[in-house]
């Protein structure tokens, strides 16, 4: 795995985590939606048996993906910290963080760390070079 794959990882991660986010929102808003009918005269067979508690069911599975991909991206995250923490140069690791952990544009970092977008991208290189090196010296384990 390069060092670009690697540190892609955390933005896909927490990506899915945010979709994950916005589909058990989904569940909610249908489960507020659901509105139950009351009525003296017992009726078999209404349309709203059994919809409130299917979608708090989906929304109670969604919460524990979501819980399960944050302690994934949590574990992640303090892998990929304690790995920068070995790249020598620290323009190139504030570089990394800003691009990967942060996913800030090629601009944003431009601007935050005071050179031309096109240094940054020059300084990108380098500086997957020397994450590269730090990987193949300190292998990450397999999620």
């Amino acid at each position: 795995m390069t060092a670009k794959e690697y540190l892609r990882q955390y933005g896909q991660l927490k990506r899915e985590v945010l979709r994950l986010i916005d589909e058990r929102q989904r569940w909610v808003d249908l489960a507020t939606r659901i509105t139950p009918t009351y009525s003296d005269v017992p009726v078999s067979g209404q349309s709203g048996d059994g919809k409130i508690p299917a979608a708090v069911e989906k929304i109670v599975e969604q919460e524990r993906k979501i819980d399960a991909k944050i302690a994934e991206l949590t574990k992640l995250l303090e892998e990929i910290e304690k790995l920068l923490g070995e790249v020598r140069n620290s323009n190139y690791r504030l570089l990394l963080e800003l691009r990967y952990l942060q996913g800030l544009t090629w601009e944003q970092i431009a601007e935050r760390m005071r050179y031309s977008r096109r240094h940054i991208i020059r300084l990108h290189g380098s500086a997957l070079l020397q994450m590269q090196d730090v990987l193949v010296c300190h292998p990450p384990p397999v999620l």
